[in-house]
C-alpha cells in the first residue's frame, strides 16, 4: 500500500516538475531520486513490521479444533455405582479402573472416559464415541 502511494507521489512530482533545460541544474533531479529512494526504503523496512504483526496475530487469535471439542465435554468427579456412564467402572480408552473422585469426561451420548485418554482420541482425529459410535464431532449433542 505504501509503495503504491509512493509510486503515485512521485508520478505526481515528475509531473509537476518539468524536466530541466539547463545541463548544469540537477539540483531538482537528485532530490527527487531522494524520495524514491526514501520511500523504497520506508516499503521494504515496512515489511518485517507487517509480518511480525501477522505472527503475533496469528498466534493470539488463532482457533484450536482440538481444544475447541475438548472443551464441550463436562467434567465431573467419578463416584463408584453412580447414574453417570452407564455405570461404567472403567476407560474404555486405555481400560484402567477409575479411582473415587477421580475427574472424567462425559460425552454427549452419556459415556465417560478420562480427561488425557478422550483428549488423545480426539488428538488422533477419531470424532467418535469407542463405546456406541457416536459422533461428537458434529455442533448437535
Amino acid at each position: 500500500m505504501i509503495y503504491f502511494v509512493s509510486l503515485f507521489a512521485f508520478a505526481e512530482a515528475q509531473k509537476q516538475n518539468p524536466p530541466n533545460q539547463h545541463a548544469g541544474n540537477t539540483k531538482s533531479d537528485d532530490s527527487d531520486a531522494w524520495v524514491f529512494v526514501v520511500y523504497i526504503a520506508v516499503f521494504i523496512g515496512s515489511i518485517p513490521v507487517i509480518y511480525l504483526l501477522y505472527l503475533l496475530w496469528f498466534r493470539c487469535c488463532r482457533v484450536d479444533p482440538v481444544a475447541a471439542i475438548f472443551k464441550r465435554f463436562p467434567v465431573f468427579k467419578f463416584v463408584p455405582g453412580g447414574e453417570s456412564g452407564f455405570g461404567a467402572t472403567q476407560c474404555r480408552i486405555c481400560l484402567t479402573d477409575f479411582a473415587d473422585g477421580e475427574r472424567l469426561r462425559i460425552l454427549p451420548c452419556g459415556h465417560m472416559y478420562h480427561g488425557k485418554c478422550l483428549k488423545q482420541l480426539v488428538t488422533s482425529g477419531s470424532m467418535t464415541c469407542p463405546d456406541c459410535r457416536h459422533n461428537f464431532g458434529n455442533n448437535s449433542a
